[in-house]
């Protein structure tokens, strides 16, 4: 079984854009996390990268609270 699986997600959307199935198995089976999204276009419009930068990880941060291996 494989240690690492990519999962689609979208950080500018509500829950990460995560579906109800994959966001079940991270909370259940995951317990290490490496957060990497992000917009770094400079020409990126204001609310759309503070959705992305900000409010992504917010989300992220909620969803590694609920994992039960996090280590």
């Amino acid at each position: 079984r494989s240690k690492v699986s990519a999962v689609a997600g979208d950080c500018s959307l509500p829950g990460l854009g995560l579906s109800e199935t994959d966001r079940a198995t991270l909370v259940k089976q995951v317990n290490i996390v490496f957060h990497g999204a992000a917009t770094v276009r400079f020409d990126e419009h204001i609310k759309m990268a503070v959705k992305i930068n900000v409010c992504g990880v917010q989300a992220m941060l909620q969803l590694a609270r609920e994992m039960k291996d996090l280590k």
